[in-house]
């Protein structure tokens, strides 16, 4: 196959599945594992990338270091939001998994993606920062900087941060 085509047919076949209401769990082997890593430095595959690592069967530690570059550099939200899904499994799930602490420059780049407007966005922020169990005190300051205000409560994302930011804040006394 050529470069690329074998995460671009597992992409199609993982998209197929999810149109027919299944949901894949593909076991990824080396060379599509390389692919993958070569696709998330590049703008036009990172969403196929992304996709197939999300479904995954497990945590694939050689990527973690691309994701966090991808939240390093990433400005559509679509994307980040997509990378904050994958890490969940490939970064925290897996140091949770070995008992290792989160790496600093993953809860950095999370860090940075707090000064965002988008309430969407902010949402997937506070349930990562949820998921990062007691490393989730290291975002104390910017998990009390973002309560909505009282006109933002109209907004479904507003009120789904309200209720993680209540659920930290008793974690986190």
């Amino acid at each position: 196959m050529n470069y690329m085509d074998q995460l671009n047919t597992l992409y199609q076949d993982i998209i197929a599945s999810l149109k027919s209401g299944k949901r894949p769990q593909q076991l990824l082997d080396k060379s599509i594992i390389e692919e993958i890593k070569l696709a998330l430095k590049n703008p036009d595959q990172v969403k196929a990338a992304l996709c197939v690592l999300d479904h995954s069967q497990g945590p694939i530690p050689e990527v973690t270091e691309l994701l966090i570059d991808l939240l390093k550099i990433t400005e559509k939200k679509e994307i980040l939001i997509f990378t904050l899904e994958v890490s969940h499994k490939h970064i925290i799930t897996e140091h949770s998994r070995r008992g290792i602490k989160l790496p600093l420059n993953y809860l950095q780049a999370i860090q940075k993606l707090f000064a965002t407007d988008d309430w969407e966005l902010r949402e997937w922020l506070l349930r990562t920062v949820e998921a990062c169990a007691s490393s989730a005190k290291f975002f104390r300051a910017e998990i009390l900087q973002i309560k909505p205000n009282l006109l933002s409560v109209f907004n479904v994302h507003a009120r789904y941060c309200v209720e993680i930011i209540q659920l930290l804040e008793t974690r986190l006394k």
